[in-house]
């Protein structure tokens, strides 16, 4: 769920200090545990939601999140606030969102150091796992108070999918599983978690607005973008394969898909300085792009996808130089080129001059 730019409701609000006693600390560190344990219990409020055990390990991938991981998730330093400081206190009211942290600080990890790929994958997926069962869990008893971590851990979650199935997918794929590979490429967990978040995030939303993350949902100048307005370089390509379905029965629904997606197009090539003065509330800045356009795209077109109709899988291509546009980001390496080599193999070369320029712009040819 993201929301136009029309000020920023959480920007004068912070989150109670948790409030770590030095009696505290000095309990915890001349109170031995086994196997170096220590617990949340320990440095949460008592208004946690669980009793969970953390070993000294998940504490130091809680620290290179503090201090490393969440600096570069997005592009501006006062975003750096919100993922840095302030989720991780949401984190120690809401233990689930804690494990999605972790999960996330070991697949940065995975991805920056290749000396302990293997393992950090394995870490970031059970945690990730953890995560899951807690998130759901409050789903299915939806109070207003874990709003805000519901809403973090769902955007740590699609981090997660894009972080885990892109290039670090690619280690971890053998011929069985390369049929799964290719559905994983072509959506089917990125496209049904953008849709659960903006299902999940929907009843919240009016009490996410008045809470310290309401900049996460802003997505700066996304409505005043008009891309038959701005004449961007590259359009051309995307609105040449209007030719593909002008006969086609689901003209409508693929004339939309695309529309959104030359906005998206837009909206990743502007300037980060355009970007910014548009909008200081958009928060996760560009990379919030594809997630916008899989919430606002027609659900039809998805389905069309699914069946793998070739006008379906062109825009999808198309979607992949959308991706690659965003190639910096560490969890978003490789997605592009690998959505457009898919694509390209599934349609063969009958349709090779749509995909040309993609297969260019991502470096297969």
């Amino acid at each position: 769920m993201y929301r136009s730019a029309q000020g920023d409701p959480g920007e004068d609000r912070s989150i109670p200090p948790y409030g770590i006693s030095h009696a505290t600390v000095a309990s915890t560190v001349t109170t031995p545990r086994s196997s170096n344990q220590v617990t949340a219990h320990d440095y949460a409020s008592p208004g946690a939601t669980q009793f969970a055990t953390f070993t000294a390990d998940d504490m130091a991938l809680l620290h290179h999140w503090t201090y490393v991981a969440s600096l570069t998730i997005t592009d501006s330093e006062r975003a750096n606030v919100l993922w840095q400081d302030i989720t991780p206190r949401i984190a120690f009211e809401h233990n689930f969102l804690l494990y999605a942290i972790l999960s996330s600080s070991a697949l940065h990890l995975a991805h920056t150091n290749p000396s302990c790929t293997e393992q950090r994958l394995v870490d970031a997926a059970r945690h990730h796992n953890t995560a899951l069962q807690g998130f759901r869990h409050h789903i299915n008893n939806m109070t207003e108070d874990v709003s805000d971590a519901i809403m973090a851990c769902s955007y740590l979650n699609v981090l997660y999918v894009f972080g885990a199935f892109g290039r670090l997918g690619d280690l971890q794929v053998d011929a069985a599983r390369s049929s799964a590979r290719k559905s994983q490429i072509l959506g089917a967990d990125l496209i049904a978690m953008n849709h659960g978040v903006a299902a999940v995030l929907g009843p919240l939303y009016p009490h996410i607005l008045q809470g310290p993350l309401a900049p996460l949902v802003g997505i700066g100048n996304w409505d005043s973008i008009n891309p038959d307005e701005l004449n961007l370089r590259g359009d051309e390509h995307f609105r040449h394969l209007r030719t593909v379905w002008a006969q086609d029965s689901s003209v409508q629904v693929y004339d939309d898909t695309l529309h959104a997606l030359r906005r998206s197009f837009v909206f990743v090539g502007q300037s980060d300085d355009h970007l910014q003065h548009a909008s200081e509330t958009c928060y996760n800045g560009k990379w919030a792009s594809p997630g916008i356009w899989i919430h606002v795209a027609p659900r039809e077109y998805f389905e069309l996808l699914s069946q793998r109709q070739p006008a379906a899988l062109l825009i999808y291509c198309y979607f992949g130089v959308v991706l690659h546009g965003l190639n910096h980001y560490w969890f978003m390496d490789s997605w592009g080129r690998n959505v457009v080599e898919v694509v390209d193999e599934i349609l063969g070369t009958y349709w090779s001059p749509y995909t040309q320029w993609p297969r260019r712009v991502v470096g297969l040819v």
